[in-house]
Formats: C-alpha cells, structure tokens, sequence
C-alpha cells in the first residue's frame, strides 16, 4: 500500500508560527511544499537540482 502524505493542515496542526519558522529547511524543488528538519528528504543532482522530499524522487529504473 503506498504511503500518503499527510496534508500541510494536519503537519501544522498544535504548532506555532514561530516554531514552524525554526523547523523550516527550504522548498522541495518539486512539489514545492516546504521542508521541515524531521522530514526525510536530501540533495538531488538528477534532472532536479536542489532539496526534495524522499517521497518526490522516482525512483530509478533497475537496469
């Protein structure tokens, strides 16, 4: 079964502006949502340049 994100709302939910603020990393270079210091995510050099989430990379063909 494929994992599903949950939606920014419920990510937020019980946490301050300010603390929000502190956990942030940078924008995924493809979904562009933010990234967040617990999320799992790295530095692609792929057709994308930049951070993304785990869950954005396709992952590559075996060959």
């Amino acid at each position: 079964m494929p994992r599903v994100r949950p939606s920014m709302g419920l990510h937020n939910l019980g946490r301050g502006k300010a603390e929000l603020a502190s956990l942030y990393v940078s924008d995924c270079k493809i979904c562009e949502l933010g990234i967040y210091k617990g999320q799992p995510h790295r530095f692609s050099t792929g057709k994308v340049l930049g951070l993304v989430h785990d869950d954005c990379i396709e992952p590559e063909p075996a060959p």
